[in-house]
């Protein structure tokens, strides 16, 4: 049965993938040598400080900016090449909504799905049927600007999914929202995976929210991918953790050899051996520093989403 759920896992289209991308701008180089990918039906989490590339790699999705090096591919299709049909087949919610605050709820709606040419037969229908799934049925004929900064972030999603697109792209969709309103903004991004099998990539600030929503997180720092984090890891994996300075791959791989290490993971900020959770403290760290590393620090629990970014990016939080 494993074997079964490996290979149907394996076997998922990449609704995005990157190979050593790099974007700069002007003189400033934003993305730097980055590899992602996610599958059909998944959702992406890309976590890190600002400045850290973030909405950089979310508009070299849409196609808005030209690698200088290496390749990206949204849908099978260079966003550059073919923006146009890219953009198409993709629905975003970017920091600025877009929304016209002058137009009633209905109205957007309408108006963006004339410009993604739904059929018009349809289109009417869609949009109830999006009003009444995101709790805007009572508002349709209220004017934007009327609406609290929650409520747009309902709307600005029901707009990302009128078109019925393969990927939606979220740009930090909580910030600045309230806890209650950010809560059911994350319950309705839930429920567009599970029930219409979209594909999502979520930007975030927010911890809580990425450990919630993912199934893969990749944390950026400067522009780089310092950590990638799956499912499993993001549940929090006990174990006793090992904290060193920098050292080498070949160092840090002969300290597994001599240790029984069972992961190691290196940025350019730390190398981090984890023990099994069985594992004395004093005695991981005397075997690590036997070995040759530089320790820093030992912490013994369930690490995380929250302790990978410290241990990546050497900062308190996002």
């Amino acid at each position: 049965m494993d074997l079964m759920r490996e290979k149907t896992e394996a076997e998922k289209v990449k609704v995005i993938e990157a190979k050593d991308l790099v974007v700069s701008y002007g003189n400033r180089t934003a993305l730097q040598g980055v590899s992602v990918s996610a599958v059909e039906g998944a959702v992406l989490g890309l976590l890190g400080p600002n400045g850290a590339g973030k909405s950089t790699f979310v508009r070299a999705c849409l196609g808005l900016l030209c690698p200088a090096a290496g390749t990206i591919r949204v849908l099978g299709l260079d966003p550059v090449a073919h923006g146009e049909r890219v953009r198409r087949r993709i629905g975003f919610v970017l920091e600025k909504t877009g929304l016209s605050e002058a137009l009633d709820c209905r109205s957007n709606l309408r108006f963006h799905g004339e410009m993604y040419r739904v059929e018009p037969g349809r289109l009417r229908a869609r949009i109830d049927e999006l009003l009444e799934r995101f709790g805007l049925a009572d508002r349709a004929r209220d004017p934007v600007a009327s609406l609290s900064k929650g409520l747009k972030q309902r709307l600005a999603l029901a707009r990302a999914l009128l078109h019925r697109p393969k990927l939606i792209l979220l740009d930090e969709p909580t910030s600045g929202l309230d806890p209650a309103a950010a809560r059911e903004v994350r319950g309705l991004i839930a429920s567009v995976v599970r029930d219409d099998a979209t594909t999502v990539l979520l930007t975030t600030h927010n911890m809580v929210e990425a450990e919630r929503l993912c199934d893969t997180v990749v944390i950026l720092c400067q522009g780089r991918v310092v950590r990638q984090l799956d499912a499993r890891e993001l549940t929090g994996v006990a174990g006793v953790r090992v904290r060193c300075r920098p050292m080498s791959p070949a160092r840090a791989e002969a300290i597994v050899q001599l240790t029984g290490a069972a992961e190691l993971h290196q940025t350019e900020k730390v190398t981090e051996f984890v023990f099994d959770p069985a594992t004395e403290p004093e005695e991981a760290r005397r075997a690590v520093a036997d070995g040759g590393g530089d320790v820093l620090e030992v912490v013994r629990g369930a690490g995380g989403l929250e302790e990978a970014y410290l241990s990546a990016t050497g900062r308190s939080g996002p």
